[in-house]
């Protein structure tokens, strides 16, 4: 498999981990606080990743799919140009540069944490799909249209990398609402000993 592809599977873990870790211990009211209106919650962070894999997915498999009949095949080693190594290094966190989101992926105030939660791993699963599907073929030559700028094509290897940046962009926000001195503390349990 490709470097940059087993990169991103090892990516995907990550961010599977660091959701846990980070929502995993959320009340409801932890997850859908927000540092100032307008901001988002820790929740709309995690809806906004889940609604963004779901719009670009179906772009990737088109793309795929166009690039195998095609014949587009090979082992590589890829080398991704300038523009897009530069687009993938704005995703990065920590974050300088900030982008408005299409609607079509802006989240609902609010949210269902257990539902949020399920779809962040299903999503990730179907990404991972991809990303071993993708072995083989040519990660240079295929083209991805963005399902939310059409004038905007990333080669397949960085559509594939650009997922994995968007997680660890919006994680990094989502961690940032989590230590922000106002954040919420979580409620005590009546039940629990010594309690009242």
């Amino acid at each position: 498999m490709a470097p940059e592809l087993e990169s991103c599977l090892s990516r995907i873990e990550a961010s599977k981990r660091a959701v846990d870790e980070l929502a995993g211990p959320l009340s409801k009211g932890q997850m859908e606080w927000q540092p100032q209106p307008g901001a988002w919650s820790i929740g709309q962070c995690l809806q906004h990743l889940n609604l963004t894999l779901e719009q670009f997915l179906p772009a990737v498999d088109l793309a795929m799919e166009k690039g195998r009949n095609a014949g587009k095949l090979s082992a590589g080693p890829f080398r991704h140009g300038w523009l897009m190594r530069k687009f993938l290094a704005s995703m990065e966190p920590p974050v300088k540069k900030k982008f408005r989101a299409p609607k079509t992926v802006a989240p609902a105030p609010e949210i269902v944490k257990e539902q949020i939660l399920a779809d962040f791993h299903r999503w990730r699963e179907q990404y991972r799909q991809r990303i071993v599907a993708a072995d083989g073929l040519d990660l240079r030559r295929i083209k991805v249209q963005s399902p939310f700028l059409r004038i905007l094509w990333w080669d397949l290897g960085t559509a594939l990398q650009v997922m994995a940046a968007h997680d660890r962009r919006h994680l990094w926000q989502a961690q940032q609402v989590r230590n922000h001195e106002a954040f919420p503390a979580a409620r005590a349990s009546s039940s629990a000993p010594g309690l009242v």
